[in-house]
């Protein structure tokens, strides 16, 4: 995911939610193309799911911080910062763990592979 600097204000914070909402759905479409039912290994499929938890909570706080009529302390919009980061983190970890399931998948199912990789 894309290095954001995150100040602690509504429109920073807005910025950051759309970014990582709008990489999270470039990743889903990205794997799964505009087909909905795909199969999926286990943890891949799993993954997506917690994606799109981690998806939803974003578009929250875009909502949220684009929203003046809404009350946010400053407290709140470093808190919420903070949260924002560590949401990133587990999203990261989230699609690393999506792409070597996949990997692997493929890699087992290549009947030219036998299960093995190739080195180059």
């Amino acid at each position: 995911m894309t290095l954001v600097a995150t100040e602690a204000t509504r429109e920073s914070l807005c910025a950051a939610a759309t970014l990582r909402r709008e990489e999270m759905d470039g990743f889903a479409e990205g794997l799964l193309g505009f087909e909905n039912d795909v199969d999926l290994p286990h943890r891949a499929h799993e993954g997506k799911s917690r994606l799109a938890d981690l998806r939803a909570m974003f578009v929250a706080v875009a909502d949220l911080t684009s929203d003046p009529m809404k009350p946010a302390t400053e407290r709140d919009l470093k808190v919420t910062r903070d949260y924002m980061r560590e949401l990133t983190r587990i999203a990261e970890r989230e699609i690393n763990a999506i792409v070597l399931s996949c990997k692997r998948a493929r890699r087992q199912a290549a009947p030219w592979s036998g299960g093995k990789e190739m080195l180059h």
